[in-house]
This record gives C-alpha cells, sequence and structure tokens, in this order.
C-alpha cells in the first residue's frame, strides 16, 4: 500500500499546470504562422512551414529518447522543471527572430524544452495511478494540456493584432517561466517511495526493453495517426480559415479553438467514458469519428459546417490519448516508463512530421483542404487496426497499488 505524504499534496496539480503552459506555448507558434505569412521578412508559405514543423519535431524525437531514460532514474520535479524553463526561455528569444532561418533556430531550441514534459510526465502518471484512477489521472492531464491550447488559439491573434506578433510570445514566455518557479518553490510529493518499490532490488533500467515492447507495440500506428492528425489540424488549421474562407486571424483561430475546446471537455470525462464503455471501444468510436469529421472539413465548403464538425473532430481526437496512454501502462507493467513513453512520444512524433511535412506540400499545389482529406484517410488504419488487435498482454512486474485521486 502506498504511503501518502499529508504535509506534501500531489505533484499531479503542478504536473498538468506545466502541461498547459507547455503546449499552449507551442501552440501560440502555430497560431502565429497566419500573421507571420504576412511579415514578409521570414518568407513563410505552405511548404516552408511544413518543413519548419517537421524538422522541429525530429529534434524533439531525438531528445525525448534521452529524457525519458534520464527521468527513469532522476527526480521528476527537477526535470519538468527544467524543461518548463527553457521553454519560457525560448519562448522570449522567438521575439528575436527576424528571417526564416533565425526562427527555425529558435523553434529548434523550443522543441529541445519541449521533449521533457510527455515521456517524463506522462511515464510519472502511469507509475503512480492504476485502474480508474488512471484513466482520470490522464483524462486530467491531457485536459489541461488540451486548455493551454485552447487559450493559445483564442488569444494569439487577438494580442498578435493588437500589440505585435511578439506579445504572445511574450506572454508564454512569462507564464512558463513563473510555472516553473512554483515549481521549484513549492515541495510537492513525487512519490519517490513508489519508484523505490517498484525498483527493488533490480534497477528499472535492467528490465529490457524488448521484454516490454510487445505490451505497447499496439499503441504505435494509433498514436503516429493520431501525432499526425493532432499537428496538420494545429498548423494548418487557422491557415484553413484565413485562406479558404477570408477570415481574421483572430477569428480563425476561435473555429480552431471549437476543435479544441470539445476536445478538453471530452479528455476531461475520459475516466467516466471509459468507465461507461472500456478503453477498446472509445478508441474504436473516437477513430471513426475522426475519419468522418476530418472528411467533413477538408470538403465542406460553408464555415458552419465546418466550424461544427471541427468541434466534433476534437472530441473525438482527445479521447484518443488518455485511453491509448493507460492501455500502454497496464501492458508495461509499469517498468522503465520514461523510456517506454519516450519511444511512444517519438513514433507519434515521427509520423506528425513525416505526415505535416507532405501536408504541406500537399496543400500547396492541391488546396488546404487536402491536409484534413489526409487525415481521413489515415484513420482508417488505426481503426482496422485496433478493431483487429487482441487485448494487449501485461509484460514486466505487476503494478503497485494505485491511490485515490
Amino acid at each position: 500500500m502506498v504511503r501518502r505524504t499529508a504535509a506534501r499534496p500531489s505533484f499531479l496539480p503542478v504536473l498538468t499546470l506545466y502541461h498547459a503552459v507547455d503546449d499552449g506555448m507551442l501552440a501560440s507558434i502555430s497560431a502565429m504562422f497566419p500573421i507571420l505569412m504576412v511579415n514578409k521578412g521570414f518568407g513563410l508559405n505552405y511548404e516552408s512551414i511544413g518543413l519548419l514543423t517537421s524538422i522541429g519535431l525530429t529534434v524533439t524525437v531525438i531528445f525525448q529518447l534521452f529524457t525519458g531514460r534520464v527521468g527513469d532514474v532522476r527526480d521528476t520535479r527537477l526535470l519538468m522543471t527544467l524543461g518548463i524553463m527553457m521553454m519560457g526561455i525560448t519562448s522570449f528569444l522567438l521575439t528575436f527572430s527576424w528571417d526564416f532561418i533565425s526562427l527555425l533556430a529558435v523553434v529548434l531550441l523550443v522543441r529541445v524544452g519541449a521533449s521533457f514534459y510527455h515521456p517524463i510526465g506522462i511515464g510519472w502518471i502511469s507509475k503512480r495511478y492504476t485502474g480508474e484512477a488512471l484513466d482520470r489521472s490522464m483524462g486530467y492531464q491531457s485536459a489541461l494540456g488540451d486548455t493551454g491550447v485552447l487559450v493559445a488559439f483564442l488569444t494569439t491573434g487577438l494580442i498578435a493584432m493588437h500589440w505585435g506578433w511578439r506579445a504572445p510570445f511574450i506572454l508564454w514566455g512569462a507564464l512558463n517561466i513563473g510555472a516553473a518557479l512554483l515549481g521549484l518553490a513549492m515541495r510537492y510529493n513525487t512519490d519517490t517511495e513508489v519508484d523505490r518499490r517498484q525498483r527493488g532490488a533490480k534497477d528499472v533500467t535492467e528490465v529490457p526493453l524488448s521484454k516490454v515492447f510487445k505490451g505497447f507495440r499496439f499503441a504505435l500506428l494509433p498514436l503516429a495517426i493520431s501525432g499526425a492528425a493532432y499537428t496538420i489540424t494545429s498548423n494548418f488549421g487557422p491557415l484553413l480559415g484565413t485562406d479558404k474562407f477570408h477570415l481574421k486571424p483572430d477569428v480563425a483561430g476561435l473555429v480552431v479553438a471549437l476543435w479544441i475546446g470539445s476536445g478538453v471537455i471530452t479528455a476531461a470525462f475520459y475516466g467516466r467514458i471509459s468507465k461507461a464503455i472500456g478503453r477498446k471501444r472509445s478508441l474504436l468510436i473516437a477513430f471513426a469519428g475522426v475519419f468522418v469529421c476530418s472528411l467533413v472539413v477538408g470538403l465542406a465548403d460553408n464555415i458552419i459546417v465546418v466550424a461544427v464538425a471541427m468541434a466534433a473532430f476534437g472530441a473525438f481526437l482527445f479521447t484518443t490519448w488518455p485511453g491509448l496512454f493507460s492501455m500502454i501502462s497496464d501492458a508495461t507493467g509499469k517498468v522503465r516508463q520514461g523510456s517506454i513513453f519516450g519511444i511512444i512520444f517519438a513514433g507519434q512524433i515521427i509520423g506528425g512530421a513525416s505526415i505535416a511535412y507532405f501536408a504541406g506540400l500537399a496543400a500547396k499545389v492541391y488546396g488546404i483542404g487536402v491536409p484534413f482529406l489526409m487525415i481521413s484517410v489515415l484513420s482508417i488504419f488505426p481503426l482496422v487496426s485496433l478493431a483487429m488487435s487482441e487485448k494487449p498482454a501485461r509484460a514486466g512486474d505487476q503494478p503497485i497499488r494505485s491511490p485515490e485521486l
């Protein structure tokens, strides 16, 4: 039985705050693309945006493999705080960009900072909780991250139009540094006794990844496609509004905010959803919904229809991650969670990076609706894969009892 320390609250609330400011800062870059395209000094177009996105995500892939492994053996709080602090500093550095090369250079530094949260943060939650508490925790952290993205898309265009393109980056820089300082100033229970119990006489890093790989390989394809859907929509969603429907950047941001806002709601209630219909069934419904909704977004010529479809699209897409993460946690026996989620997110990002680049090329030649048609076609593969898969077998050690939230 895990002993809880009353004097120190759980690290989960501050972890979800880190997720919000981390993802919000990343989303502010995507939300700025329509405005930066108008600034001729940056030389941005669909192809260069796809290139910038894919190179940046590749950097995150490389560093996530390292940070995930370090997260298995080092203090979670300090590593997470380091990553958030770096996000804040690099957000300020973005304001000194003057052309595409300088913008790309700073975005690559941003992506290094972004490599900390997901493998380490999700890995910590995976070790800390099981059962319904695991589903709720995964849903909460996902919802808070989505909330940061929602705020970014709601406010970035408006702030930039009133105070200049540098203002959103200054704001998110301050929020990330403020969150990091809060994490340093307050003492939280990161449950190191749980880690000790998991390791026991044998260090978790000695458990070969090949032993647990079969426990999470079922999730690689669904996560890669969901990652591609997120990357394409967050980068090309604002451009769909400005280029196809001639909306102002702040209004285009509102349409994308519908996509995120509905996702925040369904992710926050994922614990109840999984309890009612099960994880696998919820994932099948989610990917079927992604298929239909992204198809409508790519083909529709009416902005109202697109806005409704975007809202439904987000509601389905954003439930895929807590469901898949919880299944991975249970299937891998909670050993080497940092390393495992480093690999998981690497696969997800590789899918997003490569497909985002080709989506940019396709949008340049065939129109801005094509990337969403690509999402629709690609969503068929995880739908079929999950439908045909059996329940993954547990690998490695049995999990410890989870405390309630």
